[in-house]
């Protein structure tokens, strides 16, 4: 279900218009600087209350970009949320992982989104396409619980790991 959970986000313009965003695909618009909000509808195929939870907005003039988890898409729409696309965002034709924590419309044309695991994407064209700056890359964690130090697997700790790219790094 729907809600509006802390953490996350709102936009606000000087006009007066603004927006908000929570999980199950929560997104409200407000017109007089959050007197009075909307909910708005995706016209989206499946059911986006159950796939999608926002986590940030950003809107200019009628251009309106949401996005949260998953990373692999975000939403557009140019007509002051009445349609929206989304619009996928890849990384060497993979999808993006993790989430989209802030977006951003710097300029009319500009727009900035951050995500997970270091992961910033970039839009020349109000956010109709994306380029990854900064990928998230490959990243892994290991976590070693043992009762015993002295026989804990030290050199599985110690060891050196090899990456997609063929080099070895040192753990």
């Amino acid at each position: 279900e729907a809600c509006l959970c802390s953490g996350k986000r709102s936009a606000a313009r000087p006009d007066g218009s603004a927006w908000m965003t929570g999980d199950g695909a929560f997104l409200l618009k407000s017109g007089n600087a959050g007197i009075t909000w909307a909910s708005m509808t995706l016209d989206l195929p499946g059911r986006p209350d159950q796939l999608i939870d926002f986590h940030t907005v950003s809107h200019r003039g009628d251009i309106v970009l949401a996005a949260g988890t998953p990373a692999t898409a975000i939403l557009r729409s140019e007509d002051s949320g009445l349609s929206w696309t989304a619009i996928p965002t890849s990384a060497s034709g993979s999808p993006i992982s993790g989430a989209i924590h802030q977006i951003a419309i710097n300029t009319d044309l500009s727009a900035m989104a951050v995500g997970s695991f270091g992961t910033i994407l970039k839009s020349e064209d109000a956010g109709k396409s994306w380029n990854v700056v900064r990928s998230a890359g490959y990243r892994s964690g290991l976590l070693n619980l043992v009762t015993d130090p002295d026989r804990a697997s030290w050199s599985v700790l110690a060891g050196e790991l090899q990456t997609p790219d063929g080099t070895s790094r040192a753990v």
